[in-house]
């Protein structure tokens, strides 16, 4: 039973990262798009969509994995563990906790050697893993160890749509429609 439920959370995590690169994605067109049709302006217009769109991808994906599991903890093929989405989220994160611990090293100037042909990459490739997160990335420049707290988004939002979708309770109906109580 052990190593069922360690693949199902390692099954989890896959989907959370491939969900990670599609928004990544997403992101990168949204905020082209934007820029095409604004050059100058509309800043917080590129973090508000590309944000949202990222948290929508991941708690779509997370609700929907808490409420299948929530079936199959009721005819007991799983164990009951609402803890799950954040287990797969912290397990999602740790290769971009990995490139942002990097990154910090490189930016705090720790380490030096990550520059290749005078461009530092790991602070390249951490930009790209957090274009999701738009403007709000800047904090890094100002403050290098705000890197090592951007991949935490991962599991608290993966973890509270799971407990939500365990639940059954969908955020849809709470904020954009309310059904007629019988």
């Amino acid at each position: 039973m052990m190593k069922n439920e360690i693949l199902s959370v390692l099954r989890y995590a896959g989907s959370i990262l491939a969900y990670q690169f599609i928004a990544i994605i997403v992101s990168f067109f949204v905020t082209n798009m934007i820029s095409f049709f604004a050059p100058n302006g509309l800043m917080f217009l590129k973090f508000l969509v590309s944000f949202i769109v990222y948290l929508l991808l991941l708690y779509t994906l997370s609700w929907g994995r808490g409420k299948s599991d929530a079936n199959r903890m009721r005819l007991s093929l799983l164990y009951n563990n609402k803890g799950r989405g954040f287990i797969a989220g912290l397990v999602a994160t740790l290769p971009s906790f990995i490139v942002a611990l990097l990154a910090f090293l490189s930016e705090s100037g720790s380490a030096s050697f990550f520059e290749f042909l005078g461009i530092d990459g790991v602070t390249a490739i951490n930009r790209f893993i957090n274009l999701p997160l738009g403007n709000l990335y800047l904090l890094a420049n100002e403050k290098p160890v705000m890197n090592l707290v951007f991949p935490l988004f991962i599991p608290v939002v993966s973890g509270i749509a799971y407990i939500l979708g365990v639940y059954e309770i969908s955020l849809k109906q709470i904020l954009i429609y309310k059904a007629d109580k019988e």
